[in-house]
C-alpha cells in the first residue's frame, strides 16, 4: 500500500514489493527470517517456486535498495539539525533582546507619558 502497488504493476515490481513487505514485517514478533516465494497464476493451475538461489539474489537487490533511503534519512537528519540550530539561535537572540529591554526599563526612571512622547520626537 505504501509503495503504491496496484494490479496493473509489472510482475517484477510486484515480486520485489512483496519481498520488501515481507522483510519489513520481520520486525514484528512471530515473523520469521526465512522466506519462501511461490507465484500462483495467472489463472488456475500454473505455479512457480522461486528457488533459494534466486531468493539470495532477490535479497541482495533488496539490501541495495535500502541504501538510498538510508542516505536520504541521513541527509534529512543533517538538514533538520541545521533547522533546529537556526530556531534555537533565533530564540536565544529574541530572549537576549527581551532581557536587554527589561534591563533598560529597570535603569531608566519612570517617565510621564507626555515626556515620553517628547523624548520620542527628539530622537
Amino acid at each position: 500500500m505504501f509503495a503504491g502497488h496496484w494490479p496493473a504493476k509489472p510482475f517484477n515490481e510486484t515480486v520485489f514489493l512483496t519481498y520488501a513487505a515481507k522483510k519489513f514485517a520481520e520486525v514484528a514478533t512471530g515473523v520469521g527470517k526465512t522466506t519462501d516465494m511461490v507465484v500462483i497464476g495467472p489463472g488456475l493451475g500454473p505455479t512457480v517456486i522461486i528457488e533459494d538461489v534466486r531468493m539470495k539474489s532477490l535479497d541482495q537487490i533488496y539490501k541495495k535498495s535500502l541504501k538510498a533511503p538510508a542516505m536520504a534519512r541521513k541527509k534529512a537528519n543533517i538538514e533538520t539539525a541545521k533547522l533546529i540550530d537556526e530556531v534555537r539561535r533565533e530564540y536565544a537572540e529574541r530572549a537576549e533582546k527581551e532581557k536587554e529591554a527589561k534591563e533598560k526599563e529597570a535603569i531608566l526612571p519612570p517617565v510621564k507619558p507626555s515626556t515620553r512622547r517628547r523624548l520620542k520626537d527628539q530622537k
